[in-house]
């Protein structure tokens, strides 16, 4: 289970690496970067676009929360962590994961969409 933390700071879930909370967030956001560009098509109904990306969200943070708080989204994550450093409260040391994760996990949810499109 992702560990609570102050003022809703993000951090790997305790058991887990930071290798493993990188490779939660990469996944989980190509999943939903795939998600996002296959819903909004031209050629897809647009109709179910919000159903397909808010049931992919939602399945995303259920099942790489416990992981890696599934942040999924370097600015959700720069707020909490910058507001927990100002008290002394959490470290910089895993915001990086944070920001590298989503950045390759959205590139590689776009070229694999590319690539079978």
């Amino acid at each position: 289970m992702a560990k609570a933390t102050f003022l809703g700071d993000t951090a790997p879930g305790s058991g887990f690496t930071i290798g493993a909370a990188l490779l939660a967030e990469v996944v989980a956001t190509a999943i939903l970067v795939f998600t996002i560009f296959g819903a909004t098509d031209k050629k897809a109904d647009q109709s179910w676009a919000g159903v397909a990306i808010g049931f992919v969200l939602a399945a995303s943070i259920w099942m790489f929360g416990p992981i890696s708080g599934a942040s999924l989204n370097p600015a959700r994550t720069w707020g909490p962590t910058i507001a927990s450093a100002a008290f002394s409260l959490t470290p910089f040391s895993t915001l990086w994961i944070y920001i590298v994760g989503p950045i390759f996990g959205g590139l590689l949810g776009g070229f694999l969409y590319e690539a079978v499109r």
